[in-house]
């Protein structure tokens, strides 16, 4: 999903254009249950907070042939056997 936003006009400075970008994401069980998203402001940003009124939303369906599409691997990159993150036990947060 693509949601384009506006910022009210306040007379003084142009309004601010956004973005949000949602994907949709699966979970463990194979289910389609969550989303990732990104939101994007592109303008003076000089006077928080701002308030956002929605222009136009895209709905682009995902098909099952474009999730099963494996990426490319990494530019020569091998894959190791130590993951990148992993659970500690017992660990203390900072």
């Amino acid at each position: 999903m693509d949601i384009r936003l506006q910022s009210s006009y306040s007379g003084i400075e142009p309004p601010v254009l956004a973005r949000i970008f949602l994907l949709p994401l699966q979970s463990a069980s194979g289910m389609i249950d969550r989303a990732i998203g990104a939101f994007v402001a592109k303008g003076p940003l000089n006077h928080a907070p701002y308030r956002f009124e929605i222009e136009r939303t895209d709905l682009h369906p995902l098909h099952a042939e474009t999730a099963l599409i494996t990426p490319p691997p990494h530019m020569g990159m091998k894959p190791t056997k130590v993951p990148h993150l992993r659970v500690l036990s017992g660990a203390r947060a900072g």
